[in-house]
């Protein structure tokens, strides 16, 4: 590709970022994001500005993965000496960084493509999957640490893809990758790292031992410092959100998998891990037929998508929380990859399945980000929440506290504990949030209702009961009479499947 060319397309994607990132509306942008997106996002500007490591201000947590927190913070550090804070405005620069890379992802992938010199039809397989990328990868998760994962796979890919068809060597590179990896999600230790370990062993013939070595033996020193800082500084060798969700030695895969075919929107996210698994089936029955086209690159990824499906298997085992739509992400991704690798087809099929491609894709961006309002409704309460409080105010709110907290610039504590204190989980424990609300002094709480849903408030004989919650979060009542409702508005809620109604309160936590 000529220099001007590259010049010209890096143009045309710098203009694409900043016309989508500043000229789309700000409400149809955070349907990109997820409510657990905003826990990273306020916790590393609070971090930014000397606050601790904290998303209320008030509870110092550990809830998160620590590579993607240390880039926020750092950005948003920069930001500091530039800006003043506005939600919107930090939001939209943070889509910048999505944006910057998912292009570096693009181009990574497209020069993977092109050293496989042996396959004429590279190019038709690249623009194969760029649709994917974009309904998969590039509209999910901004805020999260999906995206930085796929860019650093896509990395060590390439320096894999380098080392088979031109025979360099990039040891040193790959195991820094690995343990950025590891920073990314730490609950890849068991997984997906190993699964890239193995796979890079097994399909490399030049010191493979020496990287076998080193690599396991980083890694292992980066895991053990990690999880004795946690220890030294938080009181408990994992995150805060570790802890809440994790059920091991209790193995929930039944249960969970009861929970996932009962939700259309955990199904929903169920059916790319049924792709994953499918691409796995299809390749091995594609390598099977064409032994001879079979490379290093292909076996590599083949034991990688295996250990991403691992991951997701121990998350529906050992977690309480099922399968969030941000775990499949990064499986996925591989996933689409090795499904494209393993595609043979002339050129008369391409344009065939090319154009079903793109109709599959968009009408999935079409009911999944189009045809939703998923955090209109919590950005439209986070204003009224901030035009009806104080900064002094500290505001307790269970659900949908992410975006909320973010968007309201409030004091607002994440009640279910994933961006909270291990002391506030001890409290949850001991089911004593009374005291937990005394001692803290926290003066509001925010909730909502979703009509025939378990998520109800009941107004009964001047009093609101909050039924979901009563008596069974923490041990207290969430029982609020008429005249402690500072204001009440309504709540919407609609993402592929699933949508909900009701309305949004704020009481005033009796003394």
């Amino acid at each position: 590709m000529k220099t001007s060319t590259k010049c010209l397309i890096l143009a045309a994607l710098i203009i694409t970022g900043l016309v989508f990132a500043f000229m789309t509306p700000i409400k149809f942008l955070i349907n990109f994001a997820h409510d657990d997106s905003f826990f990273y996002l306020k916790t590393a500007y609070n971090f930014s500005k000397g606050l601790g490591s904290t998303f209320d201000g008030v509870n110092i947590t550990n809830g998160y993965h620590p590579l993607w927190f240390i880039i926020l913070s750092a950005y948003f550090l920069l930001l500091n000496q530039f800006f003043t804070f506005s939600p919107d405005l930090y939001f939209r620069l943070v889509v910048i960084i999505h944006f910057a890379i998912c292009a570096g992802i693009l181009m990574l992938v497209f020069k993977i493509f092109k050293l496989r010199k042996e396959n004429p039809e590279y190019l038709r397989q690249f623009f194969l999957f760029i649709p994917l990328f974009i309904v998969l990868v590039f509209t999910r998760d901004f805020g999260m640490e999906s995206q930085l994962l796929c860019l650093i796979y896509s990395t060590y890919l390439y320096l894999k893809s380098k080392e088979v068809f031109q025979g360099k060597s990039f040891i040193i590179y790959k195991i820094i990758l690995l343990n950025l990896l590891f920073l990314s999600r730490v609950d890849y230790l068991f997984s997906i790292i190993p699964s890239i370990i193995i796979s890079d062993y097994l399909s490399s013939e030049k010191e493979r031992i020496r990287f076998l070595v080193i690599s396991c033996l980083t890694v292992f020193i980066l895991s053990i410092s990690y999880f004795t800082f946690n220890k030294m500084y938080y009181g408990y060798f994992l995150t805060v959100s570790g802890v809440l969700k994790n059920s091991f030695p209790d193995f929930v895969l039944f249960q969970n998998l009861k929970i996932i075919f009962l939700s259309p929107s955990l199904m929903f996210h169920f059916v790319k891990f049924l792709f994953i698994v499918y691409t796995i089936l299809f390749s091995l029955l594609y390598f099977r037929k064409n032994k001879n086209k079979l490379n290093k690159i292909d076996i590599f990824l083949f034991y990688s998508t295996c250990g991403s499906i691992l991951f997701i298997i121990l998350n529906l085992s050992y977690n309480m929380q099922a399968l969030r739509e941000w775990y499949v992400t990064f499986p996925t991704f591989i996933g689409s990859l090795l499904f494209i690798f393993s595609l043979s087809f002339s050129e008369k099929r391409f344009y065939l399945k090319f154009g079903t491609l793109i109709i599959l894709c968009l009408i999935y961006f079409y009911e999944t980000r189009m045809n939703n309002f998923k955090w209109n409704s919590s950005y439209d309460y986070a204003i009224s929440l901030k035009n009806v409080t104080n900064e002094n105010d500290k505001i307790f709110q269970i659900d949908f506290s992410g975006a909320v907290g973010f968007f309201s610039e409030r004091k607002l504590i994440n009640g279910d504990g994933l961006i909270n204190s291990f002391e506030y989980l001890d409290y949850l424990k001991q089911h004593n949030l009374r005291s937990y609300f005394s001692d803290k002094q926290i003066n509001l709480y925010s909730t909502h209702s979703e009509e025939n849903k378990f998520y109800k408030i009941t107004d009964s004989l001047g009093y609101y009961v909050d039924k979901f919650y009563s008596n069974k979060f923490g041990g207290y009542p969430f029982t609020y009479p008429e005249k402690n409702k500072v204001f009440e508005m309504p709540f919407e809620y609609d993402h592929a499947l699933y949508e909900a109604r009701g309305h949004w309160y704020l009481f005033k936590i009796p003394e």
